[in-house]
């Protein structure tokens, strides 16, 4: 993708934040289980940069402000990042270079009951952002924040 593409996307998924959140943006109706809002949500990061410790801790800040999730930010100890192996009830996010695969980011969710969300993780490929192309804090920040919203079940 081209920057203004992605800039665009960075604006949309900030833009997401303002409003309230509706099932029109779903990811194949998938959700977390829960009685009430806010959801509470654990994100651990095992983050080997700074510069993904700004972008994620910017994007969860930003999804902070969403009235339907609570999120718990923390370090996560002894994880594989290479893997990044999900955590039942929580998100993980890591940082690793996975190769020229081509995506900058991905997010993977584990179900259960054919719509809860039971688990999450973002990987975020150091292949891409180790490059002049893409190591740039506009980069880091839309991914991130794109990639943790679809660990919520959001949709593009």
């Amino acid at each position: 993708m081209k920057l203004s593409r992605h800039a665009a996307l960075g604006a949309v998924c900030l833009a997401a934040l303002s409003v309230p959140a509706s099932a029109n943006h779903s990811w194949g109706g998938y959700h977390w289980a829960r009685t009430s809002n806010p959801a509470q949500l654990r994100i651990n990061t095992a983050l080997s940069t700074t510069q993904w410790d700004t972008a994620v801790t910017g994007a969860v800040s930003d999804w902070k402000k969403s009235t339907v999730l609570s999120l718990t930010q923390q370090a996560a100890s002894g994880v594989n990042t290479k893997k990044c192996s999900s955590i039942t009830g929580q998100i993980l996010v890591c940082n690793a270079s996975y190769g020229q695969r081509g995506w900058l980011g991905i997010a993977s969710i584990s179900i259960t009951g054919g719509t809860h969300i039971t688990s999450g993780t973002t990987k975020l490929n150091d292949s891409y952002f180790n490059t002049a192309a893409y190591d740039t804090p506009a980069w880091r920040s839309l991914v991130a924040c794109q990639e943790i919203g679809h660990d919520f079940g959001l949709d593009h």
